[in-house]
C-alpha cells in the first residue's frame, strides 16, 4: 500500500480525506507511514500534535530573526514569521521511526510512554522549550538531530535521570 497525505492548517478550500481542522483529526485519520503536513498557525499558538504512530510531519520551515543571537535570519526565504508551522510535538509508544522537518516549536517524548522510541529523525527546527526530551529509565536508540536551532532546550531529563541515548 502507499502512503498518504494529510494537511493541517491548510488555508485554502479543504478537501475531503486530506484537509484536517486539528493534529488530532488527522492523525487518527493517518496509517502509520503517513505524512502530515502542517501549515502556519497563529503567532502565539500552537498545534499540538500527540502522536501515537509512525508520521512524517513536514512544517514550512521557520523563518526567525527576533531574539536570535546577532538578530540572525535563519532559512531565509521561507516564509515569514506569522507563517511558519508553529507546533509542539509529542511522541508516544508506536512512534519510532517517526520524521519530523520544518517546525517552529517542541519536540518531546510523551512521559506516559512505555517502550523506547527509536530510529527517529529530526531536522530543520527551531526547537524552543525547556520541558523533558526523554522519559526516565528508558534507552532510545538511533536518533538523528541536524540542522536545528535549539533554544533553552533541557535534552534529557532532570533530577537523576537514567535514560540513556545510544548511537
Amino acid at each position: 500500500s502507499f502512503a498518504s497525505v494529510k494537511r493541517v492548517g491548510y488555508w485554502g478550500p479543504p478537501v475531503a480525506g486530506l484537509d484536517y481542522s486539528t493534529p488530532a483529526l488527522a492523525i487518527a485519520a493517518c496509517a502509520a507511514g503517513d505524512s502530515i503536513y502542517v501549515y502556519g498557525s497563529t503567532a502565539g499558538s500552537a498545534w499540538v500534535f500527540d502522536m501515537d504512530k509512525r508520521l512524517v510531519i513536514i512544517g514550512t520551515g521557520y523563518y526567525y530573526a527576533a531574539n536570535t543571537p546577532g538578530n540572525t535570519i535563519f532559512n531565509p526565504n521561507l516564509q515569514n514569521y506569522s507563517a511558519h508551522s508553529i507546533a509542539n510535538i509529542n511522541l508516544g509508544d508506536g512512534t519510532s521511526g517517526s520524521i519530523i522537518t520544518g517546525i517552529y516549536g517542541r519536540i518531546i517524548c510523551s512521559q506516559s510512554h512505555t517502550s523506547p522510541i527509536n530510529n527517529v529523525r529530526v531536522s530543520n527546527i527551531y526547537w524552543t522549550g525547556t520541558e523533558t526530551m526523554w522519559k526516565n529509565g528508558i534507552t532510545y536508540n538511533n536518533w538523528e538531530i541536524s540542522k536545528c536551532y535549539m533554544q533553552t532546550c533541557t535534552i534529557g531529563y532532570p533530577n537523576n535521570n537514567t535514560a540513556t541515548l545510544t548511537n
